[in-house]
């Protein structure tokens, strides 16, 4: 499990593209199943069971401020 904190591109409904071009990003975070990552991306997973994998995320890593890993406890009955 991971937390990744980064900012997203964000965008807007304004008209005017001089205010648009001056939006900053959006500062976000994001919780999940870190799948893969390579010199690029990161790739976080909300859902995993035994057979899928879904609700994927990928991230680059230039928008990437920290990552955070957090231990994962099995839950039993």
């Amino acid at each position: 499990m991971v937390e990744i904190l980064w900012d997203d591109a964000q965008a807007s409904a304004v008209h005017a593209w001089e205010e648009e071009a001056s939006q900053a990003t959006a500062p976000t975070t994001t919780l999940g199943y870190l799948v893969a990552k390579d010199r690029k991306t990161y790739t976080v997973a909300s859902l995993i069971n035994l057979n899928h994998v879904g609700h994927c995320l990928t991230i680059p890593r230039g928008c990437v401020r920290e990552i955070r890993y957090l231990a994962v406890k099995e839950i039993s009955d």
